[in-house]
């Protein structure tokens, strides 16, 4: 009977030689079942992109403020003075009206193409207030000015109204981020004359051009929280390793949560 022979694997030679013939044999690293490198695989470089899942925090802290302003109902009547409390809920709502408002992060949206490193991941949970927007509030109480309304018919009374001045922000629970912005209030006189005062948000002011704002008003402070994130003012600097992430959107999909997704880039300048 012939016996079939078997060869023999040969091992003592550079496995594939004709197409590997660089390969390093003494520095191999093959990892094989259960090892931590599988878990460290995606540290190998900070991903460009980074979707954190964060919700909103508000704070209401204001003065005790009084504002006044002079007018007369008719041409040759007294001058009279209208008066009111901003913040003690007299003259105005303050419901959904805040001082500052904050974006807390709560966990990584992640998957395969949106690891993060543990340093990133350390610093986030260390580091959870992402950024805090503070709107502009009346600190003392004073006088403001009063002119004649022209957009109201000529009568025998004298219909005022004041420019818009800074009030506070506005925020509540499940609000886009889109309407969360400076608001403003306003006084004047009715139709008989009588006082009032009135609120308008940024950007009711700026569609409808229902009042005019007062020349303190500065573009910048009429953004939403949705532009702040849009133009990057939401910002995460790691100085461990030296990475930055800048905001780029937002998403909300919500109706009554506070919870949104905000989409950041990472400053590929701040790498060179």
């Amino acid at each position: 009977m012939k016996h079939r022979i078997i060869p023999k694997a040969r091992f003592d030679g550079d496995p594939f030689v004709d197409g590997f013939s660089a390969i390093d044999k003494e520095n191999i690293d093959i990892a094989i079942g259960d090892s931590s490198k599988l878990d460290n695989f995606f540290e190998t470089e900070e991903q460009k992109y980074l979707t954190l899942r964060c919700s909103v925090s508000s704070r209401r802290n204001f003065e005790d403020v009084e504002i006044t302003a002079r007018y007369k109902e008719r041409q040759n009547g007294d001058i009279k003075t209208m008066s009111y409390k901003l913040y003690d809920g007299s003259a105005i709502d303050l419901s959904g009206l805040v001082s500052e408002i904050s974006v807390e992060f709560l966990d990584v949206i992640s998957n395969y193409e949106n690891s993060i490193s543990s340093a990133l991941q350390n610093f986030l949970s260390s580091n959870r207030t992402l950024y805090t927007r503070r709107f502009i509030t009346q600190q003392l109480s004073k006088n403001i000015e009063n002119f004649v309304d022209r957009n109201v018919a000529d009568t025998s009374v004298i219909h005022t109204k004041t420019n818009a001045h800074f009030l506070a922000g506005n925020y509540f629970k499940g609000i886009p981020f889109s309407d969360i912005q400076q608001c403003f209030f306003y006084m004047g006189t009715g139709l008989r004359a009588e006082p009032y005062i009135g609120i308008i948000s940024s950007k009711k002011a700026v569609q409808t051009k229902k009042v005019r704002l007062n020349q303190d008003v500065v573009p910048e402070t009429l953004s939403t929280l949705e532009d702040d994130i849009c133009e990057g003012k939401v910002v995460i600097t790691i100085p461990d390793i030296n990475v930055t992430y800048q905001s780029i959107t937002v998403e909300k999909t919500t109706l009554m949560s506070d919870v949104v997704n905000l989409v950041f880039k990472r400053d590929d300048e701040e790498q060179l």
